[in-house]
């Protein structure tokens, strides 16, 4: 099925053109219906999801802000925001909850299989605001580094685990939230 932008010309007749009119139009709502709902009761025009393509580059800057895919040092394609004054990397955030039975060294976040990132990690006891910490995070796909930026409270520290997983060590009992905002290399 193909769009055909020159149908109906000036000189063929509505009653000759259904076939291709109503291809027309079954072309128009399977191609919004990939990123929005169409004929979806409540839902029409709302979007599923957004998909982009690879710019391969920035586009030329806008007075407007947009939205764009493009390739990063490592080769994996990553979002980006740019307006008339800046290009700024989209960062994702990968969150979790814990429960510390026990003071100790715990795992919060396993990073295997995921792609390579530099990040930053935030963490707090959502019972105990006086406990919190943050470091720096260093990812490549295999190896892990973790630095201690600021520890408070319980927390004693953050630390490699296992090779792929962020462990925190606590001396106290609490339920640990935390955080990793990432940069993509």
């Amino acid at each position: 099925m193909a769009w055909v932008q020159v149908f109906p010309t000036g000189s063929t007749l509505i009653s000759q053109s259904v076939a291709q009119i109503q291809a027309n139009w079954l072309f128009i709502q399977n191609n919004i219906n990939t990123d929005h709902y169409f004929d979806s009761v409540g839902n029409e025009g709302h979007h599923r999801f957004s998909q982009y393509v690879n710019q391969g580059g920035d586009p030329p800057l806008s007075n407007d802000g947009v939205v764009y895919l493009k390739p990063v040092t490592s080769g994996s394609i990553q979002p980006f925001y740019q307006n008339s004054q800046n290009i700024r990397q989209i960062p994702t955030v990968y969150s979790g909850t814990a429960a510390v039975g026990s003071p100790g060294t715990f795992s919060i976040v396993n990073l295997a299989g995921s792609q390579a990132f530099s990040g930053l990690l935030v963490g707090v006891d959502i019972t105990n605001v006086n406990t919190r910490g943050s470091a720096l995070i260093m990812w490549d796909g295999v190896n892990l580094s973790v630095t201690n930026i600021a520890i408070g409270g319980s927390v004693l520290g953050f630390s490699v685990l296992a090779a792929t997983s962020i462990g925190v060590t606590s001396n106290a009992i609490y339920t640990f939230r935390w955080n990793i905002i990432t940069m993509y290399n």
